[in-house]
């Protein structure tokens, strides 16, 4: 059964490449959760594409839909894939009941170097930060160098309000890995909570550079370009953002701040 369904994720995968051409990551999925409806892969990269837009519920009823159509599907997979969809959300509770089923069908997981930065960043974003900083303590000494708890275990930090070390781990993050976007806006957000503009709006402008697709870049891009008083610029970022996203309350509400100046 799992070689069956890596085959057809490989199959969905060569059929929609050549259509990154014409449209976004949404319309793409879209698109191949009409032709393949019934492969599981194609209903999580949905609900991971409208996450990133901020439509969570739709985002949560793709996920369910994964997970209750798929039984025979990685169990473990699906219930993390869940869980992420669920803290995206907001939705912490049904976040934490999903992470514990996915540690439960895959004790193994959390051991890992790689599944122990991601619990430890599932555990910052519920605000559980003391298992999340005991996490990240384990794996940082196990693998100082591993950009996965770099860059997770720098979100922690940051989450916490332990600017400084958030700083220093997503600059690390970053050396390793200078082609992702994630650690270079995180670490704008941390730069921007710090006080430090300037260099905020640097990392921030990075990260919309390589990944110009996240509605919530834009934002936080605009955000630091406001404080800066670059308002023609900022004005154009929050204008995005809401393109991107049209349900932001926050940019409308700065948008129009801004307009009625």
């Amino acid at each position: 059964m799992t070689a069956v369904v890596v085959l057809c994720f490989a199959y969905v995968t060569a059929s929609l490449a050549q259509q990154v051409y014409w449209g976004s990551e949404l319309l793409i999925w879209t698109r191949g959760q009409s032709l393949y409806p019934d492969n599981p892969y194609t209903l999580f990269a949905l609900a991971h594409a409208y996450s990133q837009r901020g439509a969570n519920e739709r985002a949560i009823e793709y996920a369910e839909r994964a997970v209750r159509e798929h039984p025979e599907y990685s169990y473990a997979y699906a219930s993390l894939a869940l869980a992420e969809t669920y803290y995206r959300a907001g939705k912490f509770d049904q976040g934490r009941t999903w992470l514990q089923r996915g540690l439960l069908a895959s004790p193994g997981y959390a051991e890992s170097e790689t599944g122990m930065a991601t619990v430890a960043s599932f555990y910052g974003r519920m605000g559980d930060f003391q298992p999340a900083f005991e996490l990240c303590d384990q794996v940082l000494q196990k693998e100082p160098d591993l950009y996965s708890a770099l860059y997770n275990c720098g979100n922690v930090y940051w989450m916490a309000g332990q600017l400084a070390e958030a700083q220093r781990l997503l600059s690390h993050a970053i050396t390793i890995a200078p082609e992702e976007a994630a650690p270079k806006h995180c670490l704008g957000r941390a730069l921007l909570d710090d006080g430090k503009l300037r260099e905020a709006e640097a990392y921030l402008e990075a990260a919309v550079e390589i990944d110009p697709k996240l509605w919530d870049y834009h934002y936080w891009l605009a955000v630091s370009l406001e404080q800066n008083h670059k308002i023609p610029a900022a004005l154009v970022e929050y204008q995005e953002a809401l393109r991107l996203n049209p349900d932001s309350s926050e940019a409308k509400m700065h948008l129009a701040a801004l307009e009625g100046k």
